[in-house]
């Protein structure tokens, strides 16, 4: 069995068709309408030292036949499909189209019924990381992984071209590498502490995440959606969010939009980073809002029902008695002394009156 490389594939039908031999007589250059082909898928993680990658589907959809118009002289024309746009118009294949421009409409195709001479073929990928699709009638496919593996994103489409070139030969057996996109998850959680926290609140965070598209989340009261980067998610305390399908190496930043606001005080860790494989990356917040401490106890107010009064403490304190300080003794016996004197000076010339008298 001859082997494609994946990036020979995802190129777009030019690298199958540039190698495509004019189709004339001989053995070895008639193609066999009737010879079945092949498709295996070979899926394996470089990422992980090249573990296989199983569960995951491919789906293969025929978007032509193919005949003896598609030869070397006619290389880089475009080929209309089996299939036709909602307009009714047929889709048209060539050497430059865009594998993931084509699966939209190709997909939308084969939704609104299974077009004659079209055919879709499906393959899982085994714990070997392989998936073999016989007995495929002859034409160009789109193959696309329609369900991812566990911690994977879907593989770009790519066409394969059945049978193939190689040499002067042609193969109808293909081996396709498509290139694995292993992804992983970015956790968000809200904790909300202290006697003043309010854990009903609603808080917000800005989520940045450095790849295109959006992804899908679920919070653990079950909801679930889809998020764009720079948007945001509410959580309250207690709860938390996983967003998941981001690929692995893609840089994220998460931010509080009320961080430390209203009183609380706010602390984070794994903020930003990049997203690693089989390793989740968790943001973790968390608002403390408490009572201040050395608050003052409250005094009850004089004659509130059912409460004791105030007992009521005296603020007088007499003033100390000195000791050995005989200034004002001397002062008060000074003046004691004077007022005898006056007293008694006073009281001669009255007893002499009485002893004149007869």
């Amino acid at each position: 069995m001859k082997r494609i490389r994946y990036l020979a594939l995802i190129a777009g039908m030019a690298a199958a068709l540039v190698a495509a031999p004019v189709i004339a007589a001989g053995d070895d250059y008639v193609v066999d309408p009737g010879h079945p082909g092949s498709i295996t898928i070979n899926y394996r993680d470089s990422i992980d030292g090249d573990d296989p990658i199983a569960g995951a589907e491919f789906t293969y959809y025929r978007v032509t036949g193919f005949d003896s118009a598609m030869s070397k002289s006619n290389v880089g024309l475009a080929f209309p499909t089996l299939l036709k746009d909602k307009k009714g118009n047929p889709i048209v294949v060539s050497s430059k189209s865009d594998p993931e421009k084509v699966r939209k409409k190709v997909q939308n195709a084969y939704e609104r019924g299974t077009p004659e001479g079209g055919v879709i073929y499906k393959a899982v990928t085994d714990s070997s990381g392989r998936a073999v699709t016989e007995s495929m009638a002859q034409g160009i496919y789109l193959a696309v992984e329609t369900k991812p593996a566990k911690e994977h994103l879907a593989s770009s489409p790519f066409f394969v071209v059945l049978p193939y070139t190689h040499g002067n030969k042609w193969n109808y057996d293909i081996t396709a590498d498509p290139k694995p996109i292993p992804c992983g998850d970015l956790v968000i959680t809200k904790e909300v502490r202290g006697n003043q926290a309010d854990t009903s609140r609603e808080f917000h965070f800005k989520v940045t995440i450095k790849a295109d598209g959006s992804f899908h989340y679920k919070k653990s009261d079950g909801k679930e959606g889809k998020i764009r980067s720079g948007k945001t998610l509410t959580l309250k305390s207690g709860e938390s969010v996983t967003i998941d399908t981001i690929p692995v190496g893609t840089s994220y930043k998460v931010k509080e939009v009320e961080a430390n606001q209203d009183g609380y005080t706010t602390t984070a860790k794994g903020t930003k980073g990049k997203i690693k494989r089989k390793e989740q990356a968790v943001a973790a917040f968390v608002n403390s809002k408490e009572t201040p401490t050395g608050t003052p106890p409250t005094v009850n107010t004089p004659g509130t029902p059912g409460e004791p009064e105030p007992e009521t403490v005296s603020t007088y304190h007499p003033a100390p008695i000195k000791t050995g300080d005989t200034t004002n003794v001397i002062i008060w016996l000074a003046l004691a002394a004077g007022a005898l004197v006056i007293l008694y000076l006073l009281m001669v010339p009255r007893r002499k009156k009485k002893e004149d008298r007869p």
